[in-house]
C-alpha cells in the first residue's frame, strides 16, 4: 500500500496489521516541497514518481491498494499506459472531485515519463540477435560459395565468346553504393542498436520542450503483472498495424 505524507491512524495501521498487509509508506518524501526552481510545476518529485511506477509494475506487490491524497498517481500511471489526457483528466476530476484542481491536471499534462526494459533483458535480446546474425553470417558464406562453384560449372560447361569474356563486368552504381551502406551498418557495435529493442509501447507520445524526461527502468521481465504486459501487447500490434504502411 502506498500512503501520502501524513501518519496512518491507529485504527487503519491496526487493519493493516491483523490482516498481514504490507505497507509501503513513503512517508513525508511523498510531496516533495524542495523541488527545482524548473520542476515548481510538479506535484511529486522524479524520485518519488519512478518509485512509485516501479512498485505498481512488479506483480510481487498485487494486490496493490494506492491510498494518495492528490489523485495524480494513478492519472500518472494511465499516461504511461498510453490513455489520451481527455480520459485520465476526466478520471481525476470523477475521483477528486471539488478537491480537483489546476495544478494537478497542469502536471498530469506535462509530466514526462519513459519505461525502459530491465538491463538482464536486453542482454539476453542482444545474445539472440548475435547468435541470428552470427548464423546468418554462415548461410550467407555457405550461399556465396555455393553459387562460386556454380559459376565454375557453367564456364566449364559453355564455351563463350573471347570478347565477352575480356570486358569488365558493368556494375550499377545504386547497387555499390547499397552495398557499401549494408558493410557499414553490418560493422556496428551491437550495444549501439541497443535503443531498438525497446517497446514503441515505453516511449512518450509528447516531449514537452524544457521538460525533462524520467526514465525509468523496469522490473525484469518475468515480474511485470500480466494485465500490464497484454496492454503492451495489444498496444504494439494496434502501432505496428497502423504504421505498416511506412515500413
Amino acid at each position: 500500500m502506498l500512503t501520502n505524507e501524513y501518519q496512518m491512524m491507529k485504527n487503519f495501521h491496526s487493519f493493516t496489521s491483523v490482516n498481514n498487509i504490507k505497507v509501503l509508506q513513503f512517508g513525508d518524501e511523498s510531496i516533495n516541497s524542495e523541488l527545482e526552481e524548473g520542476d515548481s510545476w510538479m506535484v511529486f518529485s522524479k524520485e518519488i514518481i519512478s518509485k512509485f511506477i516501479k512498485i505498481v509494475l512488479n506483480k510481487n506487490n498485487s494486490n496493490l491498494l494506492v491510498v494518495d491524497k492528490t489523485n495524480c498517481l494513478i492519472g500518472l500511471l494511465r499516461k504511461v499506459c498510453k490513455w489520451n489526457y481527455s480520459s485520465l483528466i476526466s478520471e481525476y476530476r470523477l475521483y477528486a472531485g471539488k478537491n480537483s484542481t489546476y495544478f494537478s491536471e497542469t502536471f498530469l499534462e506535462l509530466a514526462t515519463v519513459q519505461l525502459k526494459t530491465h538491463s538482464n533483458n536486453i542482454q539476453v535480446l542482444t545474445s539472440q540477435n548475435t547468435n541470428t546474425s552470427r548464423h546468418g553470417s554462415i548461410d550467407r558464406g555457405t550461399y556465396a560459395a555455393d553459387m562460386e562453384n556454380n559459376e565454375n560449372e557453367n564456364e566449364n560447361d559453355f564455351d563463350e565468346d573471347d570478347d565477352l569474356l575480356s570486358r569488365s563486368p558493368q556494375v550499377p552504381m545504386n547497387l555499390i553504393k547499397m552495398v557499401e551502406q549494408r558493410k557499414k551498418k553490418n560493422n556496428q557495435p551491437v550495444m549501439e542498436s541497443l535503443n531498438t529493442l525497446e517497446y514503441k509501447f515505453y516511449l512518450p507520445e509528447i516531449v514537452f520542450k524544457d521538460v525533462d524526461v524520467i526514465q525509468i527502468e523496469l522490473p525484469q521481465e518475468s515480474y511485470l503483472p500480466e494485465w500490464f504486459v497484454t496492454q503492451r501487447q495489444c498496444w504494439e500490434e494496434e502501432y505496428l498495424e497502423l504504421n505498416l504502411g511506412n515500413y
